[in-house]
C-alpha cells in the first residue's frame, strides 16, 4: 500500500485534476473529506492549527497554518494559495471563514451572512422566527438581573446557551432560578462574543435530520433517529434510518426543515438539522451548513449508496453533482451509525485490537485512538474511542450487528483493573448484507 506522501508525489488524475480545494479544519471529521478532494484529483489544501495528534495533517496534500477562527486570516492565507473552492464537513467552528473564502474569491459555497446565521444561535433564532418555523421560545440575556425576568417568559425548566459554540458546549438545563444564574455566568465567560440566550426546554421526543442543497435545490432530507448517552446534555453517540415515526411526522420534519434552509439561505453544502416533536409538533432546534459528525456523513453514504465526502467535495467544486446524486443507489434496509465508546477506559493506551476481517454489511469501522493517548472516561464526543457503521435488514438486526464489531474493537490501558473495552466472547450476526 502506498504512502499518502508517495500518493502526494504521483501524477494526479480524475475530475478535479489540477484544481485545488481549501478544506477548513484537520480533525477526524475533516478527514474523509480530505480524502475525497483527493481521489477527485485536486490538491487538498487544509487550514488548521498545526497540531500534531490532528488526523487531517497526514492526509493533506498542503497545510496552512492558521487558526480557522481568526476570518481574515484564512481569507489572505487562501488568496495566496490560489485555490479554486473551498469546503469543511462537520465541523461548525470554521464556517464563516469559509464562507469568507467563498464571497472573497468568489468560490461556490456557504455564504459568510448564511454561516454567520449558523454559527449565531440568537441571530438564528431570530432569523427562524421570522421566518414561522416552529422553535422554542427564547430570551436574549445580557446580565444576570435579567435572568429572572427571562425565566418569566420561559418558564422552568430551561436552557441556558451561549449563542456561539459548537454542539453542546456551553449548554445548560437548569431548573432553578439559582441554578440559571449560575449557568448564565458560566455561559457568559464561555462563550467568545459574551452572549446568552435563555430558552424554553422542550420536552419530547429529539430526532436530526441531513439535507443537501445544490443551488436553490433540496436533493434530500434524510430524517434519522438519534442515540444519546445520558448526562445533563445528552451526547449523541449514535444515528440511525431509518426512523420509526408516523409517516405524518416526517412529512412534517421534511417541510420544517425546507423552511429552514430557505429562511438562514443555506445554498451550495450539506446541512446538518437538529429537531424535536414536542406534542405533535416538530421543533427546529438548530441547523447549521455543513455535514452532521460522529458517523453521519458515513451513514448518508451507507443509506444512499456513494461518498458523501465526494458530494461535498463535488459541490465545492460544481462537478457533476446533480449526475452524482441521481446515481446513487439507496439501501432499502436499514443502517446504523454508533460511536465506540467506554466510560470507564482510563489510563495510556498500551495495545488495540481490532478484527481483521471485516462483514460486508460494514461500511465503515474507525478506530480514532492510538497508542500512547491518555483516556479519561466519556464526557463528550471527543472522548469517542472510533465508530462502526453497520447495514442490515432491520434497525435490530444493525444493532446486533454493531454490537459483535464493537465487542472485537479492544484497547489496553496501563491502569490495572480499568482496562479499556476488555474483549467479550459473541456469536457471529446473520450474514445477510
Amino acid at each position: 500500500m502506498s504512502t499518502p506522501e508517495q500518493h502526494r508525489q504521483g501524477a494526479r488524475q480524475g475530475p478535479a485534476s489540477g484544481r485545488r480545494v481549501l478544506v477548513i479544519g484537520a480533525g477526524r471529521g475533516q478527514t474523509g473529506l480530505i480524502r475525497a478532494v483527493r481521489r477527485l484529483g485536486a490538491t487538498a489544501v487544509v487550514a488548521t492549527r498545526v497540531e500534531p495528534h490532528l488526523p487531517g495533517i497526514a492526509e493533506a496534500d498542503e497545510v496552512l497554518a492558521a487558526d480557522i477562527l481568526a476570518v481574515d486570516d484564512v481569507v489572505d492565507a487562501a488568496r495566496q494559495a490560489g485555490v479554486d473552492a473551498v469546503a469543511t464537513s462537520c465541523l461548525d467552528t470554521g464556517l464563516e471563514a469559509l464562507g469568507a473564502v467563498a464571497d472573497t474569491l468568489g468560490l461556490r459555497g456557504l455564504s459568510r451572512q448564511a454561516a454567520r446565521l449558523c454559527s449565531d444561535k440568537l441571530a438564528m433564532k431570530k432569523r427562524l422566527a421570522q421566518a414561522g418555523v416552529p422553535t422554542a421560545a427564547y430570551v436574549a440575556v445580557s446580565s444576570c438581573e435579567q435572568v429572572g425576568p427571562a425565566l418569566e417568559r420561559t418558564g422552568l425548566p430551561a436552557v441556558v446557551k451561549a449563542t456561539d459554540l459548537q454542539g453542546s458546549s456551553g449548554v445548560f438545563m437548569v431548573d432553578t432560578p439559582q441554578e440559571a444564574a449560575q449557568a448564565w455566568s458560566t455561559a457568559a465567560s464561555l462563550s467568545r462574543s459574551g452572549r446568552v440566550i435563555i430558552e424554553r426546554l422542550l420536552t419530547g421526543r429529539e430526532f436530526g435530520a441531513q439535507a443537501f442543497v445544490h443551488d436553490d435545490q433540496v436533493l434530500h432530507v434524510t430524517v434519522h433517529g438519534d442515540d444519546l448517552a445520558p448526562g445533563e446534555v445528552p451526547v449523541p453517540v449514535g444515528h440511525h434510518v431509518p426512523m420509526e415515526a408516523d409517516p405524518g411526522l416526517l412529512e412534517q420534519a421534511d417541510r420544517v426543515v425546507r423552511q429552514a434552509v430557505s429562511a438562514l439561505g443555506l445554498r451550495n453544502c450539506a446541512v446538518n438539522v437538529d429537531l424535536m416533536e414536542c406534542d405533535g409538533v416538530v421543533h427546529l432546534i438548530e441547523l447549521t451548513g455543513r455535514a452532521g459528525a460522529n458517523g453521519l456523513p458515513e451513514l448518508m453514504s451507507t443509506v444512499y449508496g456513494l461518498d458523501y465526502y465526494e458530494m461535498v467535495a463535488r459541490e465545492a467544486l460544481d462537478l457533476d453533482v446533480l449526475e452524482t446524486w441521481r446515481g446513487r443507489s439507496p439501501w432499502d434496509g436499514a443502517a446504523l451509525a454508533i460511536m465506540l465508546i467506554d466510560a470507564d477506559a482510563r489510563g495510556t493506551v498500551t495495545g488495540i485490537h481490532r478484527p481483521d476481517r471485516l462483514p460486508g454489511w460494514v461500511t465503515d469501522l474507525q478506530v480514532f485512538t492510538n497508542v500512547g493517548d491518555v483516556l479519561e472516561g466519556f464526557t463528550s464526543s471527543n472522548d469517542c474511542l472510533g465508530q462502526v457503521v453497520v447495514r442490515g435488514s432491520t434497525l435490530a438486526e444493525c444493532r446486533e450487528r454493531a454490537a459483535y464489531i464493537d465487542a472485537q474493537v479492544v484497547l489496553a490501558t496501563d491502569n490495572a483493573g480499568t482496562g479499556a473495552r476488555t474483549g467479550e466472547t459473541v456469536s457471529t450476526p446473520g450474514t445477510r448484507s
